[in-house]
């Protein structure tokens, strides 16, 4: 079953030119066959965990996930569906997905509608009152600041919609600041101010400058893109890549997209049939023309993320 996310994200690839880390190729016939899968629960299940912190929405309060992400809230920042202004205790969500493992285990790849992203971090903000979702208020914004976690980096915002548990990535127009005499940015952390409660993504593309080429990676005859899900992870970079298309028993990329020759990384296969689990985990280089087999075998959930912490 196709859904509007990925036909929002076709349409935005064909759009779009650009050479990134996976590159878009106009002159390929896109034909996801993305469906609904039944590892939606094991993605919703093992996800980033949602933390839960109260404010006040009358006050200027700050709060600190547990990856280090500040979210900053100015009075009055939130009102309900129909905008009207709401008083008293607002219960603010928060997800932190920082490392490969969590983008994996919450099925959040970094692939933008027009390249592939080094991710510095991406996060949901949610807010709710007795039960009832909230937005902000007309010409309100969030402040949230990321770690940087290392050498200072590039970064742009990348505002997230999603849907049936898959994230749109598209370039924002909020800039993304870092620590100078001029603004409130702390040094360790790269700042930006969200304006809507969604997902957001501090990241840059990685502009790969090496020959580009498809990549087809095939998997056990009982296997399909309804009950196993596969990535590829390069070696240095924040990076996660799903291989959203299948045909004939053959995981691609899909959406137009190309890998460098040269890439080395490690495919990463989780498959679920009839409750059981099983995974494949390879490193590789990735060659002209790249085919790979993957051979799966049993794993359990505690032996899956421990494998990923490997990466």
């Amino acid at each position: 079953m196709k859904t509007n996310l990925i036909k929002k994200m076709i349409l935005a690839v064909i759009v779009v030119a650009g050479v990134y880390l996976v590159s878009c190729n106009k002159e390929r016939l896109i034909r996801p066959s993305i469906q609904t899968s039944n590892l939606e629960s094991f993605f919703k299940a093992n996800a980033a965990q949602r933390q839960s912190f109260r404010i006040q929405n009358s006050q200027y309060q700050s709060i600190t996930g547990s990856k280090g992400t500040i979210l900053t809230f100015r009075p009055n920042t939130f009102v309900n569906a129909n905008g009207s202004a709401v008083t008293g205790e607002v219960e603010i969500f928060l997800r932190e997905i920082y490392d490969k493992a969590d983008m994996i285990l919450s099925n959040k790849p970094t692939m933008a509608t027009d390249g592939i992203l080094v991710s510095g971090g991406e996060i949901s903000v949610e807010a709710f009152q007795n039960g009832n979702e909230l937005k902000l208020a007309p010409g309100m914004t969030i402040s949230a600041s990321f770690p940087k976690n290392g050498t200072e980096l590039p970064m742009k915002y990348f505002d997230g919609q999603e849907e049936d548990g898959q994230v749109l990535w598209t370039l924002g127009d909020t800039t993304i600041t870092v620590q100078d005499s001029s603004n409130y940015c702390m040094p360790a952390y790269y700042c930006l101010e969200l304006e809507d409660v969604n997902w957001a993504n501090c990241d840059y593309y990685f502009n790969d400058p090496r020959p580009l080429t498809d990549i087809e990676i095939e998997v056990p005859e009982n296997m399909n893109d309804t009950n196993t899900a596969v990535f590829l992870v390069p070696d240095n970079d924040n990076i996660v890549i799903r291989l959203y298309e299948f045909n004939n028993g053959k995981f691609s990329v899909g959406w137009g997209y190309q890998v460098p020759v040269g890439l080395k990384g490690t495919l990463v296969a989780i498959s679920e049939i009839n409750g059981n689990f099983s995974s494949a985990f390879l490193h590789t280089t990735i060659t002209q023309n790249h085919y790979q087999s993957l051979v799966f075998s049993p794993t359990t959930l505690a032996q899956f993320t421990s494998d990923l912490s490997n990466l």
